[in-house]
């Protein structure tokens, strides 16, 4: 029967001294008791175990010396920041009697190191310090030395350490059940072990960690286990005792699909043999290139890509593919390697593709392709002017059957966009859904057939854009209804005040040349303007007719016929200075 310290040396690519150093280790207690070579180890109680997110747990920190006494340890441990927070170190209950340096721990570290008092201390299961983790997220979190030493008490110092150990936590949801223990049959002996991993839970699946843990339940009266782990299917690992334990790890496990064989042992026989398969491929695909297909026509919006890649592992997935800089999308290959992008505008671009395999591992490829835009449409027929609250109307001429799509800017501000089709000669005609506005406007046409090509910007056009012809009793009567009545009175005073010295100013000009005709144009202006303070009298005796004017509208009235009486007095006044200045 092959021992398991052979299985592991043609398990891993490792030196029989390293692999026998692990298996030292991991049944430290059971070589101590089964062979007289000496071994001091520090590891780890326990090394496995499940937890939920949130949860804290405590594990501690051994050493085991079984042969020869030791007075001093020393070691730092690593674990990782992502999944575990580790709060707390204990020192209760340790062998150590002097704390050489205080333990500590920071940023993934922790370190101790300690001295035993004379006659030191010879066992197998020494606690030297607890550590206390809280389960920060989910995953898998390696709790491992990085160095360590154990001293003999020999008077020379010697350094006796043959092992450092590794803990494997898992952390999940809601952690991972313990395995069942294996019922025992009708003839006394246990029953299957139900083996699980907190590493390769999924026999289905393919992971690319390389290091494997293994746990199963133990029955009651169980005294010894027997353990193979090897690619195939169905093989017995034998009735030689491995030991007694419960959990199990293989590290730097090779690529490929491998089998755990299992069985148990009571004082009535061994148990059947359970197997258990686990995938492992760490190493990215072996091969990737992107290859575009030919295109008739430069202009069309989608291109196809092949893509050949191999993996010798667990073969390739999917895809991760993304053009430019968008984001990435997964394409899963139907057999025919070729992949069509989405419709994409005109220009050069990158398609940048990641082939991933089933364990997760990649390689990256890109390709560069250009999309040429269809020729650009005609405006043809537009007004270089218009008036405010004009419809604009556009006339040109593009593509049979495309839609063109027509983009109007006023005054350097945002764009906006209407769309037309073109008839079947490509001719279109483009309506504006708003009435414009004054300003001046910028008006360009783009085009999409019906493959969805889309075209280059067409020539721009500017459009001018006035105030319509204006309106003296609109915008009078406009401007009125806008007002409230003590602003609307100062307005009409004012405009007639205004009004009264343009005039004036136009005829003292003339006044040297035709005092007459200064004085009937003078008589003239007032005429117009007691017309239209008269027309607002009128407006006003109108509704008063209608209805009793409010208390503001009456004043306002009194006030305009006042103030007409008083722009007749002060328009007599002005012809006879004029007359006597002349």
């Amino acid at each position: 029967m092959i021992k398991i310290a052979d299985r592991i040396v043609s398990f891993f690519s490792r030196d029989v001294i390293r692999a026998a150093g692990v298996l030292f280790f991991v049944f430290g207690a059971w070589i101590a008791s089964a062979s007289a070579a000496e071994a001091a180890t520090l590891y780890f109680s326990p090394a496995t175990g499940a937890y939920a997110v949130g949860k804290t747990f405590t594990i501690n920190v051994m050493v085991s010396t079984p042969d020869q006494a030791a007075n001093a340890y020393s070691g730092s441990i690593s674990y990782p920041t992502d999944v575990l927070e580790l709060t707390g170190l204990g020192k209760g209950s340790s062998v150590v009697s002097l704390w050489v340096q205080e333990p500590s721990f920071s940023g993934g570290r922790a370190n101790f190191e300690g001295v035993t008092f004379n006659p030191g201390y010879k066992g197998g299961a020494g606690r030297i310090i607890s550590l206390t983790f809280k389960a920060k997220a989910e995953g898998t979190g390696v709790v491992r030395f990085t160095s360590g030493s154990i001293l003999a008490n020999d008077g020379e110092g010697t350094n006796i350490l043959t092992g450092l150990g590794t803990a494997t936590f898992t952390i999940g949801d809601g952690g991972t059940p313990e395995p069942e223990k294996p019922p025992a049959d009708v003839s006394g002996k246990p029953g299957t072990p139900n083996i699980s991993s907190t590493t390769h839970s999924d026999s289905t699946k393919w992971y690319a960690a390389n290091d494997a843990t293994f746990k199963w339940g133990l029955g009651a009266g169980v005294d010894a286990v027997n353990i193979l782990a090897d690619q195939s299917e169905n093989s017995d690992p034998g009735t030689s005792s491995d030991g007694l334990f419960s959990s199990y790890t293989y590290q730097d496990v090779k690529e490929g699909i491998w089998y755990i064989h299992l069985r148990v042992r009571n004082k009535n026989g061994w148990s059947p043999i359970a197997h258990f398969q686990f995938n492992i491929d760490s190493v990215k695909p072996d091969f990737f290139n992107i290859t575009e297909s030919p295109t008739s026509d430069e202009s069309q919006p989608t291109r196809v890509f092949k893509f050949e890649a191999t993996d010798s592992g667990s073969g390739i997935d999917h895809y991760d593919v993304s053009i430019d800089d968008g984001t990435s999308e997964a394409w899963v290959d139907d057999g025919s390697h070729l992949y069509r992008t989405q419709p994409t505008s005109p220009g050069t671009h990158a398609l940048h593709v990641k082939a991933v395999d089933k364990a997760g591992n990649s390689i990256e490829d890109s390709a560069s392709f250009s999309i040429q835009a269809l020729s650009a449409p005609e405006i043809t027929d537009y007004p270089k002017t218009a008036s405010e609250g004009d419809t604009l109307v556009l006339k040109g001429r593009s593509y049979p059957n495309a839609v063109v799509t027509i983009w109007l800017q006023k005054d350097g501000n945002q764009p906006y966009s209407q769309q037309v089709t073109t008839d079947e000669e490509g001719k279109f005609t483009f309506v504006s859904e708003d009435d414009l506005v004054r300003g001046t406007y910028t008006a360009w046409a783009t085009a999409a057939d019906a493959l969805g090509n889309v075209s280059e910007e067409s020539e721009k056009i500017t459009i001018r854009v006035k105030a319509p012809p204006f309106d003296v009793i609109g915008w009078i009567t406009k401007t009125l209804a806008g007002m409230s009545w003590p602003i609307l009175l100062n307005f009409l005073f004012l405009l007639a005040l205004g009004y009264l010295l343009w005039r004036y100013l136009l005829l003292t000009k003339k006044l040297s040349k035709d005092v007459h005709g200064a004085q009937e144009a003078l008589h003239a202006a007032f005429d117009l303007l007691k017309d239209d303070i008269q027309d607002q009298i009128k407006l006003l005796e109108k509704t008063k007719s209608k209805r009793e004017l409010t208390l503001e509208e009456g004043k306002i009235l009194k006030k305009l016929k006042t103030d007409l009486k008083a722009a007749e007095a002060c328009i007599k006044k002005k012809i006879k200075q004029i007359e006597k200045n002349v």
